[in-house]
């Protein structure tokens, strides 16, 4: 995005490299619902968007609280939380509330991020429409899907594609959390890369 560099997730590296988790020194995740996720240290995270910060804390709160699902629940589940990315080459922060709807029956997640916020060097961003997730729930408890949609960033429109990788914890599949990767297209048919996380827990 020419306008934006997210740190909602900020690159894995980005918002890696953007949220403070629990631990200030940051680094790669050992343990909990995913392993191998990189996360920012505190100072990485100093300039960053207070929303993002909280956004990769939950993440890290959700991960090392909860162990993975081993056998995924029948019917049906509500989550809600936050989507975040960062983008690899400007300093644009975008985060929204995702809201899903979990089918364990029929292995689908479906749902959408809305009310999104934008952050560009400290300036708030006017950011209008959401993104429309569609996921598969696989035996294992992870989950592939996609986030996109066209969102409005100071009246012009950005094609947002993004790529969704997690999985559920808990017992009952209580919480869920994961990253996000992909591309968004700007007015003038240009594409910038972004990163970031996603974490929701069971209503």
């Amino acid at each position: 995005m020419k306008l934006i560099k997210s740190c909602a997730i900020i690159a894995v590296t980005g918002l890696a490299a953007c949220v403070g988790g629990t631990d200030p020194e940051g680094g790669v995740i050992t343990s909990g619902i995913l392993t191998d996720v990189e996360i920012p240290s505190d100072a990485e995270l100093q300039n960053v968007p207070q929303p993002v910060r909280d956004l990769v804390s939950e993440f890290v709160r959700l991960n090392e609280s909860y162990t993975r699902t081993e056998a995924m629940p029948t019917g049906s589940g509500s989550y809600t939380g936050n989507w975040g990315i960062g983008f690899d080459d400007n300093d644009v922060v975008i985060i929204g509330d995702m809201a899903l709807n979990a089918d364990f029956d029929g292995n689908t997640l479906t749902g959408t991020v809305s009310n999104l916020q934008g952050d560009e060097n400290g300036t708030a961003l006017d950011i209008q429409n959401s993104l429309s997730i569609t996921s598969s729930i696989a035996a294992n408890s992870r989950l592939q899907g996609t986030a996109t949609g066209v969102i409005n960033v100071e009246g012009e429109n950005y094609n947002v594609e993004s790529s969704l990788e997690g999985a559920f914890g808990g017992d009952n599949a209580d919480a869920l959390v994961g990253t996000t990767n992909g591309l968004v297209t700007n007015p003038d048919n240009s594409q910038d890369s972004f990163s970031g996380y996603f974490a929701a827990e069971r209503d």
